[in-house]
């Protein structure tokens, strides 16, 4: 009797244990939904801390975040008011030791049922006091194998023996919590990434546009139609719309690439991008380049159903190349390789080349399509010297020219020497657009050096004047530099540089000279001083050693010409640039005869290619400098009138107000709007309104005719007059005048309604500049000033009197 009272007493304490257990499981099956029910991170550890203590029935419930850099902060808590809190402070690393991060990694759960007995160290004892701790039960969050932070339970009343259900329910929590806050903090960068895209997006100057293959309709994005120059109702939704206004000698192979892409794709489970650069045709009857980009989307079944995609205007960039190729000509002919890459990016590899030159083909192997797009790193091989190749992108960052002697391979795989002469490119503003590289194949020399140890000094010494010579991109610098360099090695009396012009004359453009003879700077001689006779010969690299003029086998009258320059010996060598003979470069020796060594020749002659070479980069560089402020002067001018741009007109603005502030001087602005234009458009055509913007913009110049004054096209039919040093009545004059030009054209408007010819409606405002007042305030000064002479009939010139519209 007493064996069964035993068993059934037994199967009561299960039977209730399971009861409590079960009520348990379904308290933490509450929790796990309350925590799982919002993808909010601040509510999930809110509600986590909340709903797990009372479920625990601790003093206290928190979840302690780990940082990246070791420390950690209480960032959700739940405590019992009789406690102080810990939530929002950070812990130095030393709280949380690093190396014990690891345990935690593996499952590492800590339980302390009594800090006092506990094998802790003392001061982690006086930590866990200071905020009254008794008993605490750790148990790690992990987020993909990675330590993301701790459930710490703190009994501060009592000591506390944490029971197995109670760490196994803690230990169930945290699984649930990391798996809610993976998901948050996964909807918080879903979140975000759509925020970049959606600012990327209104940023962007590109045009969208997404294919549907199954219906053939296509979305047009109103920037894609913009750019075209369309309204957005005006272009509708299927692929003709595109592929009717590409050109006609495109359109076939755009169809070609567009069904090789979907071939492809169809091929290849991983998408990837559709590119084409072609031309299209503008609302305006115009072609520009746009460049089309595209990527494949595929459907639940793997199959490809649409394809999105941008598309950008790149007319600027492709004006820009063919500016490049009108440039060719200065350098296809050179004898000298000749490189220009763009100016970034500089990757590991360098930037990417844009141009090469016939003897580069020749030199390498390579053909330009061959390495357009490249980088200078496909010439480099096994020997290529890794210092230089450092050197080289050293000087790049740093925006400095650069010579360096480098093994570079052809295409074939054979090696050879280059000296590599690499020099930036700058705009007008000082930014740097462009590197151009010139390099000459020296393995003949290389070979040389080898054989011979002395020619190796001679050349590092040629290297080291050349490299003087070449620090600067200024021509005259170069010679003055070269003259100089010269005369201190040779240690002559006198050395020049003559330069022969068209004509057959010549003149000493630059000269080193000492004190005790007579200089011959400047002078220019006929052409029977250097006949054109001798042109060919020095053309073949004839170099000239005389080293006594009275007994060498020289004219009479060229000896009575170097008697008068005091003459007894010289040395000549010539510059040349590609074909042409561009000069001599000459050294005189004057107090007696010289007996010129072969050293002296080979160096000299060594300095002249060098010479050469700068004198062709720097030529090379003049060109680009203007073609480069050539371009930059276009850029702010308006294509349609010729006047200034709303870039030119901002920069403008922004440097008057600078200046007119430091000099405490007024600043005018006149807003000008043509009258009821949109009618003039509709009833006469966008031609027709085109021209009239032209005269109106040619009238207004003529108004506005200081040189300090500044016409610019504000926008469709609105311009914008800026008068520096000029008072509100100043401006008032010019406004009118302005008026006057503009309806003495007499562009007949037959549908204005103001009267029978085009007309303006202006507002004037100025100001003195200060602190006080800001450039938008000026301009909206002016605008309502307009907008005040639109309401009081147009055709009139207002005057800001009142406080802007807001």
């Amino acid at each position: 009797m007493f064996k069964q009272f035993f068993k059934n007493s037994k199967y009561q304490q299960v039977e209730q244990n399971l009861k409590r257990q079960n009520q348990s499981l379904k308290l933490l099956g509450d929790v796990t939904l309350k925590i799982r029910q919002s993808l909010n991170l601040e509510d999930i550890l809110q509600t986590t801390v909340t709903e797990v203590r009372q479920l625990l029935a601790c003093d206290r419930l928190l979840v302690y975040r780990l940082w990246g850099d070791g420390t950690g902060s209480a960032v959700a808590e739940s405590v019992d008011p009789d406690y102080p809190a810990v939530l929002g402070q950070t812990f130095p690393s030393e709280v949380f030791p690093v190396e014990i991060h690891q345990e935690y990694c593996h499952g590492k759960i800590k339980v302390i049922g009594d800090i006092k007995k506990a094998s802790i160290s003392s001061c982690l004892i006086e930590f866990l006091q200071q905020f009254k701790v008794q008993a605490k039960l750790v148990v790690p969050i992990l987020f993909e194998s990675e330590l993301w932070g701790l459930f710490v339970a703190h009994q501060c009343r009592e000591s506390r023996q944490w029971s197995t259900f109670e760490i196994e329910l803690l230990q169930q929590v945290a699984d649930n919590f990391s798996i809610a806050v993976a998901q948050a903090e996964r909807l918080e960068a879903l979140r975000l990434s759509e925020e970049r895209y959606a600012l990327a997006m209104q940023a962007t100057n590109d045009g969208l546009w997404d294919w549907d293959l199954r219906t053939d309709r296509v979305y047009f994005s109103p920037r894609w139609k913009a750019l075209l120059g369309y309204e957005e109702s005006e272009i509708g939704s299927s692929i003709e719309e595109w592929s009717n206004r590409v050109h006609p000698q495109a359109q076939e192979q755009i169809k070609t690439q567009m069904t090789d892409y979907l071939a492809q794709q169809a091929l290849h489970d991983v998408s990837e991008y559709f590119i084409s650069e072609h031309q299209i045709q503008h609302k305006d009857d115009t072609y520009g380049w746009v460049l089309v980009r595209g990527l494949a989307k595929r459907g639940t079944d793997g199959k490809i159903e649409r394809i999105v995609g941008s598309l950008s205007d790149i007319t600027k960039r492709k004006q820009a190349e063919h500016q490049l190729r009108l440039l060719e000509s200065v350098v296809v002919n050179a004898n000298d390789a000749v490189v220009i890459t763009e100016a970034e990016p500089i990757t590991d590899s360098g930037p990417r080349i844009l141009y090469v030159n016939k003897a580069f083909t020749e030199m390498t192997g390579y053909s330009p399509q061959e390495v357009l797009g490249k980088t200078p790193r496909i010439l480099q091989g096994l020997k290529t010297d890794r210092a230089t190749r450092d050197k080289i992108r050293m000087a790049l960052k740093a925006w400095q020219p650069v010579r360096v002697e480098i093994i570079n391979y052809c295409k074939d795989g054979s090696e050879f020497w280059v000296e590599l002469n690499i020099a930036p490119v700058a705009d007008e503003m000082g930014w740097y657009t462009h590197w151009i590289a010139i390099q000459r194949d020296i393995t003949e020399r290389k070979q040389a050096e080898e054989t011979f140890g002395q020619q190796a000094e001679r050349e590092q010494l040629v290297a080291q004047i050349a490299q003087r010579i070449r620090r600067s991109l200024k021509l005259s610098d170069i010679l003055s530099t070269t003259v100089t360099e010269v005369r201190q090695f040779l240690k002559c009396d006198r050395v020049l540089i003559y330069r022969l012009w068209t004509d057959g004359t010549g003149s000493a453009v630059t000269e080193a000279l000492t004190p005790s003879w007579s200089p011959i700077l400047g002078r220019t001689f006929p052409a029977e001083v250097f006949p054109t006779e001798y042109h060919d010969l020095y053309k073949q690299g004839r170099i000239r050693a005389i080293a006594n003029v009275e007994t060498s086998a020289i004219t009479p009258c060229l000896v009575d010409f170097l008697h008068e320059l005091q003459v007894k010996a010289k040395l000549v060598v010539s510059l040349m640039q590609g074909d042409n003979l561009w000069g001599l470069l000459v050294a005189h020796h004057c107090c007696q005869p010289r007996a010129w060594q072969p050293f002296e020749i080979n160096l000299l002659a060594s300095l002249s290619t060098q010479l050469a070479i700068a004198i062709q980069q720097a030529e090379l560089y003049d060109r680009l400098q203007g073609a480069n402020q050539e371009l930059q002067h276009l850029a702010k001018l308006d294509s349609l009138t010729g006047v200034a741009n709303r870039r030119r007109f901002d920069e403008y603005l922004d440097r008057a107000w600078v200046q007119m502030g430091r000099e405490s001087q007024p600043l005018s602005l006149i807003l000008c709007d043509i009258d009821y234009f949109k009618l003039y458009n509709d009833t006469y055509g966008h031609q027709a309104g085109d021209h009239c913007i032209q005269q109106v913009a040619k009238a207004i110049s003529c108004a506005a005719q200081r040189p300090t004054d500044l016409v610019a096209r504000y926008g469709g039919e609105e311009f914008a007059v800026i008068l520096i040093s000029t008072t509100a009545e100043g401006a008032v004059k010019v406004a009118e005048k302005i008026r006057a030009e503009v309806e003495a054209l007499k562009i007949v408007h037959a549908t204005s309604g103001v009267g029978e010819y085009v007309t303006l409606s202006l507002g004037v405002a100025s100001t003195m500049p200060a602190s006080t007042s800001s450039i938008a305030m000026l301009i909206a000064l002016a605008d309502e000033a307009m907008y005040q002479a639109k309401k009081r009939g147009r055709n009139q010139v207002t005057v800001h009197s009142s406080p802007p519209r807001c």
